[in-house]
């Protein structure tokens, strides 16, 4: 069930942006992006909107390496991950889970999309315990839970939901309530001292799972960040690898520092154009066609953003109106790297009878929606009605030179024109 409620928040649709005004001893230099502080400097915490879709977040192994269970060379600071990665846009970069000394993240850890560990991995990690686990979706969403290693070995779910995940524990704070440490660190057989030393590592998310909290402080217990994390707005919480292992970097600043070296970390990015953007390369023309003839009509359209379209995800051209087309979705006929362009085909119902067409199309995730609404207008003339495309073509010829402002206060017009056309072949028929 606790799954289940899991991928149902990540699905869901998303939420509008709304500017907030930080709170007192905060302040928002990146948009998207607050920074608080407190305990006289000693803590710092950012709030991160995902819900903009500038803002990117990435699970990122120490030197990259896509791996739970590296040489122990293979460690690195929280500074030199934003170094290496400094030229992507990062702009926040925290520590993410456990590990021994011999060994890398110790729970469920994903990193764009691959899995890390497997069953075997978590059945010779002395750390086999259920971890709680900080998933990330790839369109903005996110969600503290426990997930069961077992059940997820699907690639499915990878998809979005868990697109990222770096797992940590304990829950410190459920539903709002802060839980006490004793209890919250019995649940994840995570040792008392952990959770009580002075020195701790945090992630949070909101009730709607769309602002993502990263927390770091040299004074305050589990317990401690549990209060001010629900002060601040956070609904669940979970605990990251504390102690030496504490380190937060913001804007070129390491804000709370270490020596240590560490197996993983979240890094936070902004990227020059949004997660899912679209460009309509070239309108389509109002299409003339005669009674029962065969006939489509092609949807030009370029990825302008940061995230590939593909065909496993489910993107379509999705109909917005009600019209009487062949299909109400037209699925993605190849994945579409960023700066690529697709070529989508509308099959046009043969049976159609005489009169004018109107639809709107839209680019779409089972989640959203986004891109140009595209309009494909089409007028069907009767089969005997000889001389009326020599009457419309030149109208609609017009329109192919009209730029998208124009045509729509156009289109209106030369609709009416057609229209009255029709009628007048009609009446002299009878």
């Amino acid at each position: 069930m606790r799954l289940w409620l899991f991928l149902c928040l990540l699905l869901s649709g998303p939420l509008l942006i709304l500017k907030t005004t930080a709170p007192p001893n905060c302040r928002s230099d990146i948009e998207g992006v607050t920074y608080c502080v407190a305990d006289g400097g000693d803590t710092h915490l950012l709030m991160i909107d995902l819900r903009d879709p500038y803002l990117r977040v990435q699970t990122v192994m120490a030197n990259d390496v896509l791996d739970v269970w590296p040489p122990e060379e293979e460690r690195e600071a929280i500074p030199d991950m934003a170094k290496r990665y400094r030229d992507a846009g990062v702009i926040a970069a925290i520590n993410g889970d456990y590990f021994g000394w011999n060994r890398g993240p110790e729970g469920p850890t994903v990193v764009q999309g691959q899995r890390l560990d497997t069953p075997l991995t978590i059945a010779l990690n002395p750390s086999h315990y259920r971890r709680t686990t900080l998933g990330l979706g790839r369109s903005g969403k996110a969600a503290v839970t426990h997930l069961n290693p077992l059940a997820l070995l699907s690639s499915n779910v990878y998809r979005d939901p868990l697109f990222n995940a770096v797992s940590g524990g304990p829950f410190i704070l459920r539903e709002g309530y802060v839980l006490p440490e004793a209890f919250s660190c019995l649940i994840d057989a995570i040792p008392m001292a952990a959770c009580r030393r002075e020195r701790q590592t945090a992630a949070g998310v909101d009730e709607a799972g769309v602002t993502l909290y990263l927390v770091a402080s040299t004074q305050r217990s589990t317990g401690g960040l549990a209060v001010l994390l629900r002060d601040y707005g956070a609904f669940n919480a979970l605990k990251l690898d504390g102690g030496g292992s504490s380190q937060l970097w913001y804007r070129g600043r390491t804000l709370v520092k270490s020596e240590r070296d560490v197996a993983n970390a979240l890094l936070i990015f902004r990227e020059d154009r949004p997660r899912h953007a679209a460009k309509l390369i070239a309108r389509p023309p109002v299409l003339l066609l005669q009674e029962g003839a065969a006939a489509a009509i092609e949807v030009r359209l370029r990825n302008v953003g940061h995230l590939d379209w593909t065909v496993d995800r489910y993107y379509g051209l999705r109909l917005l109106e009600d019209a009487t087309w062949a299909s109400d979705f037209l699925h993605l006929p190849q994945d579409v790297a960023p700066n690529g362009a697709v070529t989508f085909t509308l099959p046009i119902n043969s049976a159609l009878v005489p009169g004018i067409y109107e639809s709107q199309w839209q680019l779409a995730t089972p989640s959203e929606a986004f891109g140009p609404v595209v309009p494909v207008n089409l007028i069907v003339l009767p089969r005997a009605a000889s001389e009326l495309p020599q009457q419309v073509q030149p109208l609609l010829n017009r329109l192919t030179r009209l730029n998208d402002k124009t045509f729509a206060s156009e289109w209106p017009k030369t609709r009416q024109k057609v229209q009255q056309l029709l009628e007048q072949w009609v009446k002299e028929k009878q």
